[in-house]
């Protein structure tokens, strides 16, 4: 991380680390400051100098503690807050004050810089009301992970702004918290740049973009959270990849039923297993949009899903039918169709087809064709469904009594 501030500010920063460490902060004034801040919400400048001194009495308001300047070095921000009004008032006094999570986070930091405050009472103080939030800003990003990188961030720099290349390594040193300081020059002597090391500071390799050969997803190897996701979503992503056989299929069979057909009306789970593949669908190939409703179903009553088994009553794919035109020159198209990767080229559409066809009559195969259906359709001899050679015929040549269907 790097920072930016003046030059009489990182020398004044440099000279209060280089003195000895107070013998110890007037904790229980201390702790008084902090909740008075915390129940609050706001600290003025005020009140965040007294808090300083009272960790650290290097922390200067003049000096190394100076609360605009250490709020614009880290980009902390002010707003303008007024004490609750009466019910009576008609008018407020405006004040600058720094949100308490803001205060915490200048805490964060200057522990980090080497200096003895203590962040932990402030950041416990505010954890309660994070705990449940579904968005964190930075400084709260902080609290929340204070625990885990306390004494382990990765190496602060601080550099002066006149932009001066550093040169020289001028001095080294170390906190009594365990913080390593190095003081860098440029060639004409002037300091340029504080770096901080933490105590228990360990490089890590940066996490690698991966893409997954199996799910197709893109996560980033050596980053936890990520692969955490990458763990959920090869999970999900597995259930029609390399379907096992479903037991609500396999129910519907030995009841005699059909259960491969899905209209507007069919039970949820049938959705499900249709949106799930229309979504791998539109991965796969790149389209901006879900070719079906929803998981929760298609309320379009014009269209017929369908869902491949095999043998072992697993669910390897889905095509799904709409009809087109408007009456009397209606026809029925093949919107899309998906199958699990290993299950292609083993004759599961071809099996199919004709079943298509006496249902659904002359259909038109949707543009754009990939070269594995114009192939297919090729060795049917029934290039002429191919979406602009069917449209160039439709007008003249479609029956005018398009079959309609309910499930079944």
């Amino acid at each position: 991380m790097a920072y930016c501030t003046s030059s009489q500010h990182l020398q004044a920063l440099v000279d209060a680390l280089a003195r000895p460490a107070p013998p110890g902060s007037r904790g229980a004034i201390a702790a008084k400051q902090t909740r008075r801040i915390v129940e609050q919400g706001w600290a003025t400048s005020a009140a965040i100098e007294d808090l300083l001194l009272l960790m650290d009495r290097r922390l200067d308001p003049y000096g190394a503690g100076s609360v605009d300047v250490l709020s614009a070095l880290f980009d902390l921000p002010w707003r303008s807050v007024a004490y609750r009004p009466s019910r009576l008032a008609i008018d407020v006094v405006l004040h600058q004050a720094m949100a308490a999570s803001d205060v915490a986070q200048l805490l964060i930091h200057l522990e980090a810089c080497g200096f003895a405050v203590d962040p932990a009472p402030m950041v416990d103080a505010l954890m309660p009301g994070l705990r449940q939030r579904q968005m964190l800003d930075a400084s709260e990003l902080s609290i929340l992970w204070f625990e885990r990188w306390r004494h382990k961030a990765t190496p602060m720099a601080i550099r002066a702004d006149n932009r001066a290349v550093p040169a020289e390594l001028r001095k080294r040193g170390t906190t009594p918290s365990g913080y390593r300081i190095e003081t860098w020059h440029c060639i004409d002597g002037n300091l340029v740049e504080l770096r901080i090391r933490a105590p228990r500071y360990r490089r890590r390799k940066p996490p690698v973009e991966t893409k997954c050969s199996v799910c197709g997803w893109t996560w980033f190897r050596g980053d936890p959270e990520s692969s955490q996701i990458h763990r959920r979503e090869h999970k999900a992503r597995m259930r029609y990849i390399d379907p096992q056989p479903h037991p609500r299929v396999l129910s519907a069979l030995e009841r005699g039923e059909a259960p491969s057909w899905v209209t507007s009306t069919s039970p949820p789970w049938k959705h499900r297993e249709m949106y799930d593949r229309a979504l791998a669908f539109k991965r796969e190939f790149g389209y901006s949009f879900v070719q079906w409703g929803s998981e929760l179903g298609d309320d379009d009553p014009n269209v017929q899903g369908f869902l491949f088994l095999d043998a072992r009553a697993a669910i390897i794919g889905a095509c799904a039918f709409r009809l087109r035109g408007d009456a009397p020159s209606q026809w029925w198209g093949l919107q899309w169709i998906w199958l699990s990767p290993k299950h292609r080229r083993n004759g599961h559409l071809g099996r199919q087809w004709e079943r298509f066809k006496a249902r659904f009559g002359r259909f038109e195969v949707e543009s754009p064709l990939s070269e594995a259906m114009a192939g297919f359709l090729a060795k049917q001899g029934d290039s002429r469904l191919a979406g602009e050679l069917f449209a160039a015929q439709a007008a003249s040549t479609l029956p005018h009594d398009v079959p309609r269907f309910t499930e079944g």
